[in-house]
């Protein structure tokens, strides 16, 4: 972890950076959220909607 710090890189590196990382993590949380969302989400095309006029 040490030679992380040593790199060159100037502050929009850095930024660049940590952007990256975090875009990385949201983007892992997002799939495995939706991973394991229920994927028919309570929709029965079977069932009548009484507010449906025939």
């Amino acid at each position: 972890m040490g030679d992380l710090f040593a790199l060159d890189m100037s502050i929009h590196g850095w930024i660049a950076l940590g952007i990256a990382v975090v875009g990385i993590i949201a983007l892992n949380l997002g799939l495995m959220h939706l991973a394991r969302k229920k994927h028919d989400s309570h929709y029965d095309p079977n069932r009548h909607d009484p507010d449906d006029a025939p």
